[in-house]
């Protein structure tokens, strides 16, 4: 609920400080608190939150939580950390309105690598729908 007010909000670093609270939340759960572990729609809130900031860097951003959504799905599929149709459609958006023409090349990258994904086994969905 922190980090989606985080996102809802209007401060400048909104998308920073959700990005501090998830390494906090990592840094607790790390100590032992089980309670605490980031799952999907912690990290769909963080996105949402780059999505509406207005950072040039925004896009590269959302590329990096959405690979380390992939990395933590394969290395501790436990925790319930997967990209979902919502996680994709908004790094996708997130990339072609912060970067301009390199965030649309950047985007259709990161559908194709998406669609390896779907025909390898590791996505659920074909890309296709996004």
């Amino acid at each position: 609920a922190v980090i989606k007010a985080w996102a809802m909000s209007n401060d400048p670093d909104a998308a920073g400080r959700a990005t501090r609270f998830v390494e906090e939340m990592w840094e607790k759960f790390n100590e032992g608190d089980v309670s605490v572990a980031p799952d999907t729609f912690v990290y769909n809130s963080l996105l949402d939150a780059w999505h509406r900031s207005s950072s040039p860097d925004a896009g590269k951003k959302a590329e990096g939580i959405l690979l380390e959504m992939w990395q933590m799905h394969s290395k501790k599929p436990r925790l319930r950390i997967k990209p979902d149709e919502r996680s994709r459609r908004l790094v996708i958006n997130t990339c072609t309105k912060s970067d301009g023409p390199s965030g649309t090349a950047r985007a259709t990258r990161i559908v194709g690598e998406m669609q390896e994904k779907y025909t390898t086994g590791g996505g659920g969905q074909s890309a296709a729908l996004y």
